[in-house]
């Protein structure tokens, strides 16, 4: 599942932070995801499964 683009885009330009941009994409299609906790760890096992210990 892949957030409206334009929608993530938008919020990326107001936190106005290149280095934010990837952190949060990645907790926008976490919170899309149908996950039963909406918690860091778990949303990080589904958008980088190989580095969760790294995105959170």
């Amino acid at each position: 599942m892949k957030p409206r683009s334009g929608y993530v885009e938008g919020l990326i330009e107001v936190v106005g932070h290149a280095d934010r941009a990837v952190p949060l994409r990645d907790y926008c299609v976490g919170l899309l995801m149908p996950l039963e906790r909406k918690s860091v760890e778990p949303m990080a096992a589904v958008t980088e499964p190989g580095r969760v210990a790294a995105k959170h």
